[in-house]
């Protein structure tokens, strides 16, 4: 999945039952909004993308990499992991 993270979260717990195993400890959150890429791997092939999902919070640990994107005629190139010895972004057609 890719998308645009828009925050990180800083949640500190209390002492409260409610919490369980996650009691008096912080958790740390990331606010991403996913991008309709249909299951395209940048690392693999020039992947355009055009439209963002609903907004989701999940674990910031996963978060695996950090990726650039690139607008083209309204729609976003994202701009991949290293293939080899280079990086891909866009490639007309």
């Amino acid at each position: 999945m890719y998308g645009q993270l828009e925050r990180i979260l800083v949640c500190s717990l209390g002492d409260e039952r409610i919490w369980g195993d996650f009691r008096n400890s912080t958790l740390l959150l990331a606010l991403v909004r996913p991008v309709k890429t249909d299951g395209e791997d940048a690392a693999l092939t020039t992947v355009i993308f055009s439209q963002y999902l609903a907004p989701i919070i999940t674990d910031l640990r996963n978060v695996k990499a950090v990726v650039g994107r690139a607008e083209m005629r309204k729609r976003w190139g994202i701009c991949g992991p290293l293939r080899g010895d280079r990086q891909t972004c866009i490639r007309t057609r």
